[in-house]
């Protein structure tokens, strides 16, 4: 018929271009002797680097992102649990420091229209310690720490002038600055962020911008006068020109997710980026293994579980330390018997720490009712809230921080109501191991400590479980990253992602901008390196 035809005539025209032919030509494209830069790991830094790259590309290079899953965006993920929105990792971002970077990756995309900022009520944080669900705020700050502690800390009498050279835990430099009472809040910080122990986490690592601050001001609570009255300058500075697109958005917001969910902006990145010719996205293609022969120019050989071999003359890994450990161990074996002595230590040295790394396990349990078997008591409105004793790390009220996106949504007739409970952390991990039934735990904890009653059989429920999700910053951490990342430099391996900067979305963007700028300062992109 005259209707197949035009079906055929369409097929033949756009669809070998776009598919077919690219699917024919993929071993060979990425195994040629073309200028090619391979990025392992589809996550929001691995995009993110191969966004950059491809707007730095002067003269024609491969781009090809490795995912090993079968859909990119790593961490963030939204799926509907009988029809409403759950978040499975990041459920917001912040838009300031590093998140200026992501406001203007978001201008970029077209995304300002679709950004959702938290609800007022978003600003009220709470901790359980002792028993005891508190409101955070600086009448509760007093009456925890004590006012003589504030009063030494804000005029930095006695031994809060003694800054360690050496690295200091967060632990230890809350205790130092606020006094004994501060280590439980020290303690829910961490598991809020790194599901991590206070006492071993290296603070220089895991909150720079707290150690700026008393390096430049001497005083947090100096410096909190400061930002107050608009005297103090901002702490860590915006890693990119502030426009006034930015401008505004921080203006409206301070803490921002997507109408659609926190995968809206992965999703765009990936549609930009797919029809770029000189961008190849795979999913699906896990690499195992990494080779670089000891001859000039030499590129950079990954193998796939598939047993395709991607050629690369400069490598973007953005994988935890736990999946990068072995491929740098294959390196090593493949590479060392050629290398000189200096070199083949110092790679043995940054696959030793690599090794070394801890990483947290997370059970994340999303619960989904509504207003009569999902009951929120007023008195705990606002984000969320950590623990310092319980059985699990803290829960996040996501249709109360984000009242918008549930607008009008229903559950079972009735207004939908949302909140995550998670599980695990390195101090929960026994929790975490023994709990058959996470919400069972989840429930109980919340009833317990915040006093949400659930209904176990009107609601709905969305369990996912992460091993090894978040890598433990532990002291020394800075010094060793910098060895990892000059050892890996010399074989033309960029290291970004988790081990990188920092767990957020935020900090896993801003390191896939880094990578690129770290390539494209070589020239290898083309055009000089001044004008990068």
């Amino acid at each position: 018929s005259k209707a197949t035809v035009s079906v055929l005539n369409w097929k033949n025209r756009f669809w070998p271009k776009r598919t077919t032919q690219r699917r024919v030509d993929m071993q060979q494209k990425l195994s040629d002797d073309r200028p090619r830069v391979a990025i392992i790991g589809g996550g929001p830094a691995g995009l993110a680097a191969a966004w950059e790259l491809h707007k730095r590309n002067k003269r024609g290079v491969d781009i090809v992102v490795l995912e090993g899953g079968s859909h990119t965006g790593g961490w963030l993920k939204t799926t509907a649990v009988d029809g409403v929105l759950t978040e499975q990792g990041p459920r917001s971002f912040r838009a300031v420091a590093s998140g200026t970077y992501t406001l203007g990756l978001c201008c970029e995309m077209g995304l300002q229209e679709q950004l959702l900022p938290a609800d007022k009520s978003a600003a009220k944080r709470y901790m359980y310690i002792g028993g005891k669900l508190s409101l955070v705020s600086v009448w509760w700050l007093v009456r925890t720490v004590g006012v003589w502690e504030l009063v030494t800390e804000f005029f930095n009498w006695g031994k809060k002038k003694v800054i360690p050279e050496d690295d200091e835990s967060v632990s230890a430099f809350l205790v130092r600055r606020f006094g004994p009472h501060a280590a439980p809040i020290a303690q829910c910080f961490v598991a809020g962020i790194f599901a991590g122990d206070a006492t071993k986490l290296s603070l220089r690592a895991c909150f720079p911008a707290l150690h700026a601050m008393e390096q430049a001001y001497k005083s947090l609570l100096w410096y909190g006068v400061c930002s107050l009255f608009g005297m103090a300058r901002e702490i860590p500075p915006p890693p990119v020109p502030v426009t006034d697109e930015i401008a505004r958005l921080q203006a409206k917001g301070r803490l921002y997710n997507f109408e659609k969910g926190m995968h809206v902006l992965p999703k765009r990145l990936l549609f930009a980026l797919k029809d770029e010719p000189h961008v190849t996205v795979k999913t699906n293609a896990l690499v195992v293994g990494m080779a670089r022969p000891d001859a000039p120019g030499a590129k950079v050989q990954l193998r796939l579980v598939t047993g395709e071999e991607v050629a690369a003359d400069y490598v973007v890994s953005t994988v935890s330390p736990y999946y990068l450990s072995p491929l740098v161990d294959r390196l090593l074996t493949s590479s060392g018997s050629v290398l000189p002595r200096d070199v083949f230590a110092d790679l043995k040295q940054a696959k030793a720490h690599l090794a070394g790394f801890n990483h947290a396990n997370l059970t994340l349990v999303n619960i989904v009712g509504n207003v009569d078997t999902l009951r929120v008591p007023a008195s705990c409105y606002g984000f969320g809230y950590l623990v310092f004793d319980g059985d699990v790390l803290g829960c996040t009220l996501d249709s109360c921080t984000f009242p918008k996106t549930y607008e009008g949504v229903l559950y079972k007739g009735k207004p939908a109501v949302v909140i995550t409970v998670m599980i695990g952390g390195v101090l929960r991990t026994r929790a975490w191991l023994d709990a058959a039934a996470p919400v069972e735990l989840a429930i109980e904890n919340v009833r317990r400590q915040a006093g949400i009653e659930i209904d176990r059989d009107g609601v709905a429920t969305k369990v996912t479980k992460v091993l090894n999700g978040i890598p433990q910053y532990t002291l020394g951490h800075n010094a060793r990253v910098r060895q990892v990342t000059e050892a890996l430099r010399r074989h033309n391996v960029v290291m970004a992602g988790m081990a990188a900067i920092g767990p957020g979305m935020n900090d896993a963007l801003l390191s896939g901008l880094r990578a690129a700028e770290c390539i494209a300062a070589t020239g290898f992109l083309g055009g000089s390196a001044a004008a990068v």
